[in-house]
């Protein structure tokens, strides 16, 4: 599966080789903190950061926390991360999901 992109906020999604995802937006990367029926919770991947979004079950941005990130976007890890996880997948791939 691709990194895809979700219209909505220009949202994208980057699988990780655990079977887990990463979430981008904004120039931001988070990880999924926890999942319920209706909702996913992501949290800034950098440490000490406390910004957070929820997105439903489908991946579609519903809201972000009430303060902002206390460091700089950083779209260079972005683009690092998407290739690198790129190559990992050209060597054997599976479904990527938020656990």
């Amino acid at each position: 599966m691709d990194a895809f992109v979700n219209t909505n906020n220009n949202i994208s999604f980057i699988p990780l080789n655990n079977g887990q995802r990463l979430l981008a937006m904004n120039e931001y990367l988070y990880g999924c903190n926890k999942k319920s029926v209706q909702k996913k919770y992501w949290k800034c991947i950098v440490n000490g950061c406390t910004m957070h979004i929820h997105t439903d079950d489908n991946d579609i941005y519903l809201c972000s926390g009430k303060v902002d990130h206390d460091h700089e976007p950083n779209s260079d890890l972005i683009r690092t991360t998407r290739l690198r996880q790129q190559m990992k997948q050209r060597v054997g791939g599976s479904e990527y999901e938020c656990k």
